[in-house]
């Protein structure tokens, strides 16, 4: 495996720093690396490469996601361009460990300058549509209103929509659904939760029964067959010491309750409303696990089997890179694989999962080693599953004249 490693190693960095190489090039050096891949047990798909023939300028690349719909494997990727500031959304279909890149333009606004705060979502439908949502706001200002706009590679796109709370946009066969956090008062009251349909150009609301007051904080998800699910914490006495991790569920003929564990029975955990901890729910059919989020780095992980919401594990520490703000908007570091939890090592300030090459598994209350990339060059970006098949999105050091450049890969782990 070592020489697999060295070899892998000093291939791809050679045909790496090749700057006159263009993507679509018939004799491009991708099949040996593919083969190299191979040798070491894994399946290259395909290449993001920082040399694009239509993004002149182009430099940071970021992954966004992989996904496999009725036999056909999509993906889609972020370019941060170095000297215009700005970012450009792009997606595509993989066919022969080649992107054939579709024409969509995500909306929004791209500026990356101090004018804007921005959090980008995003998701590929049940049908193989591309949709990204964005929520922004003037950082200048002190107004605490922040505005929303979607659109879809199909062609659906909405005006700029404002709210004063987050609102969880997403999509299913064209259909745009979110969920809005509003105050009660003046901004510093408990939000309540309404869910919203998006139309030809506006977005009517509805009142979401079953739901707990004092609500914290919350997620949305829709899976492929169009069920919706929304966790949310809440917090219940004047003290902020109890509340709940819940989970409610609809079909579109109403909403109905699948689940409520106390709060206090998850070990370790103090509920605090001025510091609500963050929800994910991860994408996994309709049995979707959910991650709470909470102090020093640890994860508190809870699924609903389709009958009931249960916890699985309680205090795992989860893989944290010190550079970067601890945030939880990206779907690249969690998925479900093998009905297990999976993430990937990529730097722990506690000095735990740092191993920037290996794909992780939850084991009972721990993260356990499940596959190594073995290439020194080699760190995991992204780790995608649609519970059977596994992807990983690898990026490949390099650099070009002195300036750093490093073109993704995106390989199936066997």
């Amino acid at each position: 495996m070592k020489k697999i490693g060295l070899a892998l190693l000093i291939i791809i960095a050679f045909s790496s720093c090749k700057k006159d190489r263009v993507d679509t090039e018939p004799d491009d050096p991708l099949s040996e690396i593919a083969a190299l891949y191979e040798k070491a047990g894994f399946t290259f798909l395909g290449r993001f490469d920082t040399f694009m023939p239509d993004v002149p300028g182009s430099y940071f690349i970021t992954p966004l996601d992989v996904r496999k719909i009725n036999g056909t494997l999509y993906a889609s990727w972020q370019i941060e361009q170095q000297f215009y500031s700005s970012f450009d959304v792009f997606s595509g279909s993989l066919k022969d460990k080649k992107f054939v890149k579709s024409n969509y333009e995500a909306c929004g606004n791209q500026e990356t300058d101090s004018d804007f705060r921005r959090v980008l979502n995003h998701e590929f439908d049940g049908q193989g549509n591309l949709f990204t949502s964005y929520r922004y706001r003037e950082s200048s200002s002190m107004n605490p209103t922040w505005f929303h706009s979607f659109c879809c590679s199909s062609g659906l796109a909405s005006l700029d929509e404002f709210r004063d709370y987050q609102m969880k946009i997403a999509e299913n066969n064209q259909i745009v659904t979110a969920v809005g956090a509003q105050s009660l008062y003046n901004g510093y009251e408990y939000p309540f939760l309404k869910y919203y349909t998006y139309g030809f150009s506006s977005w009517t609301s509805s009142a979401i029964e079953g739901l707990k007051p004092k609500i914290q904080n919350y997620d949305y998800y829709v899976s492929e067959n169009g069920n919706t699910y929304i966790a949310y914490t809440d917090a219940q006495s004047g003290d902020n010491v109890d509340g709940s991790m819940n989970l409610i569920g609809s079909n579109g003929a109403g909403w109905v309750n699948l689940g409520s564990i106390p709060l206090p029975a998850v070990r370790k955990l103090i509920v605090n409303f001025f510091e609500p901890y963050q929800i994910r729910i991860i994408r996994n059919g309709d049995n979707p696990f959910i991650v709470l989020f909470r102090e020093n780095n640890t994860i508190a992980v809870f699924k609903f089997d389709g009958v009931a919401l249960q916890l699985l594990a309680d205090d795992v520490p989860y893989p944290f890179n010190p550079t970067q703000s601890f945030t939880v908007t990206t779907k690249t570091d969690l998925c479900v694989h093998n009905n297990k939890l999976t993430t990937f090592g990529f730097g722990n300030s506690l000095g735990l999962l740092n191993d920037p090459h290996s794909v992780y598994q939850l084991n009972g209350s721990a993260f356990t080693v499940y596959k190594t990339v073995g290439a020194g060059n080699i760190t995991l970006r992204g780790v995608y599953s649609d519970n059977t098949s596994l992807w990983a999105a690898c990026e490949v050091f390099r650099a070009d004249n002195g300036v750093f450049r490093s073109p993704v890969d995106i390989i199936e782990i066997k």
